[in-house]
């Protein structure tokens, strides 16, 4: 899980949970701000810390406008890519049971708007979903930080399969060759 966290005091700051929440798990998230520090809390385990340094010193929750959790609108979603360094905006695949802000439950059934949330934990989250692998397959595995690999077929690689490898592409230039071999004899 990815936090991005500004004060004010630019740029943002980010952390990355070690706790793995794209399990298909319902999780509890507790999230503390004091001043510029943010403390990240999962489940049982230990809480860790980020800070946002700079001239601002007190997170002012009445100036800023809204709290995202695991996607923004395509509106924001420009504007947040530059200033917060979002790579993804709808990024977290998972399952929330109960999320908290300094002590206060976050009622997301109250939410002004949501972006593919769903109500209730399902049985398990496909993190494939929305994934492509070019010409391979995909495939849950908890164990790595994306939650999902890539199978490559033979003469593919990269992390999406997206990169023919240079046995396929002769491979293929030898088959055109062959066929247009083939075709120029039988015309």
């Amino acid at each position: 899980m990815k936090i991005s966290f500004c004060v004010g005091n630019f740029p943002a700051s980010h952390m990355y949970s070690y706790v793995t929440v794209h399990d298909g798990r319902p999780h509890r998230i507790e999230i503390y701000i004091k001043g510029i520090t943010l403390t990240l809390k999962i489940d049982n385990h230990e809480p860790q810390t980020v800070v946002n340094s700079g001239p601002e010193e007190t997170f002012v929750l009445i100036s800023k406008n809204f709290l995202y959790v695991g996607g923004i609108p395509t509106s924001v979603a420009i504007k947040a890519a530059t200033a917060f360094h979002l790579k993804q905006p709808h990024s977290f695949k998972g399952c929330i049971s109960d999320f908290y802000v300094n002590g206060v439950v976050v009622d997301f059934d109250k939410a002004e708007q949501k972006e593919r949330v769903l109500n209730g934990c399902f049985k398990s989250v496909d993190l494939c979903s929305g994934i492509q692998c070019y010409s391979g397959t995909c495939t849950t595995n908890s164990s790595l930080s994306s939650g999902y690999i890539c199978h490559c077929p033979p003469g593919y690689s990269g992390t999406h399969c997206q990169r023919r490898t240079l046995f396929e592409l002769y491979r293929e230039i030898l088959l055109y060759i062959f066929r247009l071999f083939s075709y120029i004899q039988n015309s």
